[in-house]
């Protein structure tokens, strides 16, 4: 790993810890079934966003390959847990 590499990714580093805190601080502060669907949310993008991090600053094609393909496990989620906590807090109002 060289300077250009982590200059490059270092945005989606904090992106994720930004991120991750979010969702960390999102749940101890509200118990709700839409503070946990906002959490999932948050979180998924925080693992999104590492992965990707991750995905930029490897320099050998194998585990370059492997977390390219991580990075889309937790796309999928996004809206899903969006839409769910849409969907839900228009139905418990």
């Amino acid at each position: 790993m060289n300077f250009e590499e982590l200059s490059i990714a270092w945005p989606f580093f904090l992106a994720s810890f930004i991120a991750g805190g979010t969702a960390i601080r999102s749940r101890n502060v509200k118990r709700t079934a839409t503070a946990l669907y906002f959490t999932l949310c948050v979180g998924a993008a925080s693992y999104w966003s590492f992965v990707n991090g991750l995905h930029l600053i490897m320099l050998e094609i194998e585990p370059e390959v492997l977390l390219s393909n991580a990075t889309y496990v937790g796309i999928p989620f996004l809206p899903l847990f969006w839409a769910a906590s849409k969907t839900h807090a228009r139905f418990s109002a």
